[in-house]
């Protein structure tokens, strides 16, 4: 066993390379078990700490919740709920399949990808001559690997914990000009953000949280939305400019609310522009995006 350990086992049979294997896995697993734990309690320790320096807006509020169940859910790599957002259903456009798969991707990301990681490299440079040095050359890989996963949720949770103020200070000027919106101009607006959602395939708390306070300030009473965007699409060229300008506004800053702007979110925002005979701007929309990211106010 030892001169096929140090000679490579290639010329073994499976069964003589059983024990090895199945020692190497079982204190791969352990080790891969204590990294993934520390990497949520980091996690969750970083995410706390960018609760607390961004002084989150909701504390005394009824949407507290959200943010925070939000905040911990980045922190631990889990998705968003599963459950219908005001009669929404986030992944109404999405195959049943590509949920399945998403689901398991999920639980799989941090802690099998840690794993296979180290199987795979033990599996390559154990076959090399300078299989001596695989522990000097998998330690930074490994530890690279988990900054990568760190960087990540801290990019979200920046996301997630700046989004409300980015809210908050559109509401603030949506509220003082609030009398120029009529109720075909409202409903558009809110139908938009459903499609968004449905777009984007995630109940992201800041559209959740975005889309709640657009509901309390439109004295919304019936929560459950049947979202028909085609037909709300139609009438966009209803509108008014200054209803037109706040439309462009509400769906461009709900665009970069996610941290996803590319993709479905960007393709509904240019075909929303394009429904109001507006064209994208895209230098606009990097602003908006480095607004947000930085805490400041739109301009």
């Amino acid at each position: 066993m030892r001169q096929g350990i140090l000679d490579g086992m290639q010329d073994m049979t499976l069964m003589e390379q059983l024990p090895y294997w199945a020692g190497f896995f079982v204190v791969a697993g352990i080790v891969s078990a204590v990294e993934i734990l520390f990497l949520y309690w980091n996690a969750l320790r970083g995410v706390a700490r960018i609760s607390r320096i961004a002084g989150i807006p909701l504390q005394d509020s009824q949407y507290a919740r959200l943010l925070v169940s939000g905040m911990s859910r980045v922190a631990l790599e889990l998705p968003s709920p599963r459950h219908r957002i005001y009669g929404i259903d986030p992944y109404a456009q999405m195959g049943r399949w590509k949920l399945a798969l998403t689901s398991i991707l999920y639980r799989m990301k941090v802690g099998v990808s840690s794993f296979i990681l180290r199987v795979l490299m033990r599996r390559v440079f154990g076959r090399m001559a300078l299989r001596g040095l695989l522990p000097l050359v998998t330690g930074p890989l490994y530890a690279i690997w988990n900054a990568i996963i760190t960087w990540r949720i801290m990019r979200k949770a920046k996301v997630q914990a700046l989004g409300p103020y980015t809210i908050e200070f559109l509401m603030q000027r949506l509220e003082a000009d609030l009398d120029r919106l009529g109720s075909t101009a409202r409903d558009v607006i809110l139908h938009g953000m459903g499609e968004l959602i449905m777009r984007s395939q995630d109940a992201h708390p800041n559209h959740v949280y975005l889309l709640a306070r657009l509901l309390d300030a439109f004295e919304v009473s019936d929560r459950e939305l049947a979202i028909d965007w085609p037909g709300h699409r139609r009438k966009l060229d209803t509108l008014d400019e200054a209803e037109t300008q706040w439309v462009l506004e509400i769906m461009t800053i709900a665009t970069v609310l996610s941290g996803k702007w590319q993709g479905r979110p960007r393709r509904f925002l240019q075909e929303v522009h394009e429904a109001c005979g507006a064209t994208l701007d895209e230098e606009r929309l990097q602003a908006r995006r480095k607004e947000m990211l930085e805490g400041r106010q739109p301009t």
